[in-house]
């Protein structure tokens, strides 16, 4: 029994050096990848698709490390983002960045300018050449309860707050629904069309 039990010990032992010994040449695999883009780079590649897809200006942006110490390109579904402070307005881009052998990819995920006035906090989400994806309002202190001003179905169809087939409805409507405003509104048919 007791040489049984130390067979599988032994066993065990090997394959957690093989997993130690895997991880450590995958983590300088990431390491080398990321060394292809440096931050400058990556920063510029990025602006430029920003300003390509948004038709936004380019000046003041910044990466903040945080979000460049955690991307590899091994993980999929990370977002980068750039930050910039225009006076009272916060702008925030988020994106991914996918790394290969031959090219790098940019794929927009959400612009959004964030400001206050008078007790309010403002929130507006951008698309594709600046249109206006969703705008809401929420007091300072009660950020839970927001006031949609334009696009309450689509912040919550991209916030999964839709069932399924609400959301294959949005989706079968989209040109219209996108275009909704206010903030009392029906809630969508729970029905595929």
């Amino acid at each position: 029994m007791m040489q049984h039990t130390n067979k599988y010990s032994g066993i065990k032992s090997i394959i957690l050096f093989s997993i130690i010994l895997f991880s450590s040449f995958f983590t300088q695999s990431c390491i080398e990848n990321k060394s292809k883009l440096p931050q400058d780079k990556l920063l510029d590649f990025s602006l430029e698709k920003m300003s390509n897809y948004y038709k936004i200006d380019t000046i003041g942006w910044k990466y903040y490390p945080w979000y460049l110490k955690n991307y590899t390109k091994i993980i999929p579904d990370l977002q980068n983002s750039i930050i910039k402070t225009d006076f009272d307005t916060v702008y925030k881009h988020s994106f991914e960045i996918e790394l290969n052998e031959k090219d790098t990819f940019y794929i927009p995920r959400e612009l959004y300018k964030k400001y206050e006035s008078e007790g309010f906090l403002y929130i507006l989400s951008l698309g594709k050449s600046s249109d206006t994806l969703y705008f809401y309002k929420a007091a300072l202190f009660d950020d839970l309860h927001k006031i949609f001003i334009r696009g309450k179905y689509y912040y919550k169809y991209i916030n999964h707050e839709l069932s399924n087939n609400q959301r294959k409805y949005f989706l079968n409507h989209y040109d219209s629904l996108i275009r909704v405003k206010g903030n009392k509104l029906q809630e969508l048919p729970d029905v595929i069309d």
